[in-house]
């Protein structure tokens, strides 16, 4: 039986959405009510306010594959975006992260949401980063003033990339523990395997 499985999409806001995120009600009613569906987590980016993220959690990959190829579903999942994508859905991104079964709620339920994208360096391999990932993420889990239990996991569309989403109260304690000698000799160990693609902020709240 096949771990669950979290589809990260995100594209650009309206400004209409970021007045007003009930407008996303529509998409998450169509989405909370397909077959094998788990939870729905949403927000926008701290960096720039207009960058709208979806964290949604499958029992499979199968399911949300399922969705997708009901035409008729899916096409008024994308009528169903206007309101809310500024580019009518072009520039929507999507992935498939596989966190091991893990508990997600945590780290998408804090303050804000560390949403981390990295790729192995050449050479590096899968054993080489999970046991500095699994230090970086029990590191964190020890400062339990500033972080909530966080999770990593390969892509499934590439699976030399990973994402890490680690739960944090607020970005400010992020930013402090980034320049924290403590921690240095971690985050050292992790550069040497992988190479950084992205790291934003998300204000994620659960769906319903």
């Amino acid at each position: 039986m096949s771990n669950p499985i979290v589809e990260f999409v995100s594209w650009a806001a309206t400004p209409a959405y970021v007045a007003d995120p009930t407008l996303l009600q529509p998409v998450i009613d169509i989405i909370k009510n397909s077959d094998g569906n788990l939870g729905i987590f949403t927000g926008l980016v701290e960096e720039d306010n207009s960058t709208l993220y979806m964290a949604i959690v499958w029992q499979s990959f199968e399911h949300h594959q399922k969705l997708m190829d009901d035409k008729i579903t899916y096409g008024k999942l994308f009528e169903a975006l206007a309101p809310v994508s500024l580019h009518a859905g072009s520039d929507i991104q999507m992935h498939h992260v596989e966190f091991g079964g893990a508990n997600v709620v945590p780290a998408f339920t804090s303050g804000t949401t560390e949403y981390t994208i990295v790729t192995l360096k050449e050479g590096k391999t899968n054993a080489d980063l999970l046991p500095v990932i699994n230090n970086l993420i029990e590191m964190f889990k020890e400062d339990d003033s500033a972080t909530y239990p966080g999770v990593a996991g390969p892509v499934k569309e590439d699976p030399r990339t990973y994402v890490l989403a680690l739960g944090w109260k607020n970005s400010q304690l992020h930013m402090a523990a980034a320049v924290n000698p403590a921690y240095q000799p971690t985050f050292a160990a992790f550069r040497e395997v992988v190479d950084f693609k992205r790291m934003v902020h998300i204000k994620l709240v659960q769906a319903h």
